[in-house]
């Protein structure tokens, strides 16, 4: 049973990879999903229920903005409908693949998790690269799996005129948050020591290069933060030299992206200026709706009572056409003031965790920051590296308090024993 349990997790990571959309009847990963969680909880119900009750605050906060989003949603006219696809979406889907993945970690290792995300992750990025460099194998594996799953005129045409590589997935901001959430899963191995200097350069290397050839400018941003935060400058004379180096070949990089045309080099190109108007637009939405519109809030369908007010700006129509590019924006636009109000609590309740949350997953947030979904909004990405903090905060939480590793402590295949089912117990001592 434990073999098939791994099989079916490699599976549906799978299908959350290269067939997102794939259906049969409801959509495959779903089901994939709930059968798998269902299994879990029959044939390893005691770590399942070690997990929920250990980590019970997180499930709660999705609880208590799921009563949030739910009368505001009703009361501006969508229909059950809509609230039902948004529970499943927003709420029931993160809650599972978090328990899956926490679980899988605890009975199959650690191992076994973070290898098949980063796995089906770079599958995709050799992909990216290849449709980057004009392989014409590559875009038409792509046409392939278009051709199996139902996908919008427009993605179409994308793909067909090979105008941004997608890799394997749906579509080139969809792996961008995949790839950015295997990044936050490398960062937090690293910091913890369980994945060697060395392997972390070459991984982070890895993740920049498939970044510009995704043509995602926000990936790039998130990044340099992320190690930023990490890692500020000190006055010594070997960081002085490694930012030198650093800045010398980033330089020459951005000199050859920006002769080549590259869309991460540019600053002023028509998505760049349009989301200036966009976000314009979502702050005067925010102040005109200070608790929100709830689950299914589409900016587009609201743009021409605020016409007069866009009809100044520039690329007004694009508010027809395209939501905010803000995670903010519409977490507020979902959950407004009193969705604000339960992430304060949450932080004030328990501020050493959210801390955590908020160094590991900075990348994260900055990408977000430019793009639609995020925390609570219907990207499942995150909650697969959010798992993964969270197992590896419970069970190596104490060697990142700053004592010096040794190298049994930071080569992963050898800090991370097979696990032995119904015996792993995550000490109680260490929680975030």
């Amino acid at each position: 049973m434990a073999l098939h349990l791994r099989a079916t997790y490699l599976v549906l990571v799978l299908f959350y990879t290269i067939l997102f959309k794939f259906s049969i009847g409801v959509a495959a990963k779903d089901a994939i999903l709930v059968g798998l969680s269902g299994l879990l909880f029959l044939v390893y119900n005691r770590q399942c229920l070690e997990f929920l009750n250990r980590h019970a605050g997180i499930y709660l906060l999705f609880a208590v903005l799921a009563a949030i989003a739910i009368p505001i949603t009703l009361l501006h006219g969508s229909s059950v409908d809509i609230v039902g696809r948004e529970l499943l979406g927003s709420v029931v889907q993160p809650c599972l693949v978090i328990m899956c993945t926490y679980v899988l970690s605890v009975t199959a290792g650690l191992r076994f998790t973070v290898g098949v995300f980063l796995g089906a992750t770079a599958l995709s990025g050799v992909f990216v690269v290849l449709q980057y460099l004009d392989f014409d194998a590559a875009w038409s594996a792509r046409r392939v799996l278009g051709t199996l799953q139902p996908q919008p005129g427009h993605i179409t045409d994308l793909v067909a005129g090979q105008n941004r590589p997608v890799g394997l997935s749906f579509t080139a901001i969809m792996y961008s948050y995949q790839l950015i959430s295997a990044y936050v899963i490398g960062n937090v191995l690293y910091r913890h020591g369980l994945m060697p200097k060395k392997t972390y350069v070459m991984f982070v290397g890895a993740v920049v290069v498939i970044s510009i050839a995704n043509g995602t400018r926000s990936l790039l941003i998130g990044i340099a933060l992320q190690e930023l935060l990490q890692n500020p400058p000190r006055m010594r004379v070997s960081s002085i030299l490694g930012l030198a180096v650093l800045g010398v070949v980033g330089f020459a990089a951005y000199s050859y992206l920006d002769a080549t045309g590259s869309r991460v080099t540019s600053v002023a190109d028509a998505s760049a200026v349009g989301r200036t108007m966009l976000y314009q637009f979502g702050f005067r939405l925010a102040g005109d709706f200070p608790f929100g519109i709830g689950w299914g809030f589409d900016p587009a369908e609201m743009a021409w009572v605020y016409w007069d007010f866009l009809s100044e700006l520039t690329r007004a129509d694009a508010a027809f056409r395209l939501e905010l590019h803000n995670a903010f924006l519409n977490f507020y636009m979902n959950y407004g003031l009193f969705g604000v109000v339960a992430i304060l609590v949450a932080y004030y309740l328990n501020p050493g965790f959210f801390n955590k949350v908020l160094l590991y997953f900075s990348s994260y947030l900055a990408h977000a920051f430019f793009h639609n979904d995020g925390f609570f909004l219907t990207d499942d990405f995150n909650w697969f590296a959010f798992a993964i903090l969270l197992f590896v905060c419970d069970r190596y939480g104490a060697l990142a308090g700053g004592r010096r590793q040794t190298q049994a402590d930071v080569s992963l295949p050898i800090a991370v024993p097979k696990a032995v089912p119904g015996r792993e117990r995550v000490p109680s001592s260490v929680r975030p």
